[in-house]
């Protein structure tokens, strides 16, 4: 009987990749994801905008809704001077409805405005369980209100004080409105060209 010859395969089967294939593979991952960032975050800033916008007229609604309630508003102090909703004012605690009772700004508790808790000290409601309760934006900086104090429904325009002359420039020197509320926006500075506005 004769036995099978054997056969040796002229080239050995090879599995996996070569060290060229893969850093090929590498190098055009990298190269989508450095397109793709810049667009992320485009996104995410324009998010945020988004966000802080609906804030700032959740906050103008709800300071008119309380006009209509009590017939006056939830001002304390010199209400023409720009609030910030950090912690410096009962404001933000008032219009959630937090103090309540005979002697307080808000006796029925009626809550005229609902946020998210902040993350990361961003984005909503920061309550350290104290009395004051503060209201950021996305980026961590308060809302800042601004109230019609001697009720003739007009208010000082922040517009007149930016330091961008594109906004400034031909600004009224008053606002037509019994309520006014901005926030500073990503730049973090105030009265610059991104402050995200109520009026505007």
């Amino acid at each position: 009987m004769k036995s099978p010859a054997l056969r040796f395969p002229s080239r050995a089967r090879r599995s996996g990749f070569t060290l060229i294939e893969l850093l090929v593979v590498i190098g055009i991952i990298a190269i989508l994801a450095s397109l793709a960032f810049p667009v992320t975050q485009a996104v995410l800033n324009r998010a945020y905008k988004l966000k802080a916008q609906a804030m700032v007229k959740d906050l103008q609604v709800a300071i008119n809704n309380y006009l209509t309630e009590y017939n006056r508003l939830p001002q304390q102090g010199d209400a023409e001077t720009p609030t910030p909703t950090d912690g410096g004012s009962q404001l933000i605690g008032i219009l959630m409805g937090e103090s309540s009772g005979q002697n307080s700004m808000n006796p029925r508790g009626i809550v005229f405005l609902n946020a998210n808790t902040a993350k990361n000290n961003r984005g909503g409601i920061i309550d350290n369980g104290g009395a004051q309760i503060s209201l950021v934006d996305q980026w961590g900086n308060p809302y800042y209100v601004v109230m019609d104090g001697n009720y003739d429904n007009k208010i000082a325009n922040p517009d007149v004080q930016s330091q961008d002359q594109t906004v400034s420039q031909g600004a009224p020197p008053q606002l037509r409105t019994r309520v006014a509320v901005y926030c500073i926006g990503p730049d973090g500075q105030l009265n610059t060209k991104d402050d995200i506005v109520s009026w505007r």
